[in-house]
């Protein structure tokens, strides 16, 4: 085997082993509320049950992580929950009140890059059987909630 296929394997099995992908979100603003693009989400809480303190809405968050090996979506559920706690940050918000909490099976496919780029002729991802065909499924965690700030 040529160095350059090592190479390129080495790297397949690199990223097939990552396992879960970083959390990515958004946020949608209550009319009126500022989005603040470089807020810090260190003092944003993750909440499961309605807070018994009064509080006011501030957005609606959504964030999801991938994970590639069933025993990864408690990672992908903490990359999706720090995602949702940037996208609170964003709205200034205290907290984030999980309402839909997702796990999600897709299909497999093609995960990491063609080896035809590198030099050989099979350009065919989706080719079962083919140089970077994957069959596992991807378990993908999908959180939506609503972001909000305590009344003082």
């Amino acid at each position: 085997m040529s160095p350059t296929r090592t190479a390129a394997l080495t790297a397949a099995c690199l990223l097939a082993l990552a396992g879960c992908e970083s959390g990515t979100g958004m946020v949608r603003p209550a009319p009126g509320v500022e989005v603040i693009s470089d807020a810090d989400a260190g003092g944003v809480a993750v909440l499961s049950a309605e807070p018994e303190r009064p509080y006011t809405v501030v957005g609606r968050v959504r964030a999801m992580a991938d994970a590639r090996f069933e025993p990864r979506i408690n990672e992908a559920r903490a990359a999706a929950e720090r995602a949702l706690r940037r996208q609170g940050a964003a709205v200034g918000a205290d907290a984030v009140i999980v309402d839909e909490a997702v796990v999600m099976d897709l299909d497999g496919g093609a995960i990491e890059p063609s080896m035809g780029s590198l030099g050989t002729e099979d350009n065919n991802l989706q080719r079962p059987g083919g140089a970077a065909y994957a069959t596992r499924p991807v378990h993908r965690v999908v959180l939506t909630g609503r972001a909000v700030r305590f009344a003082d």
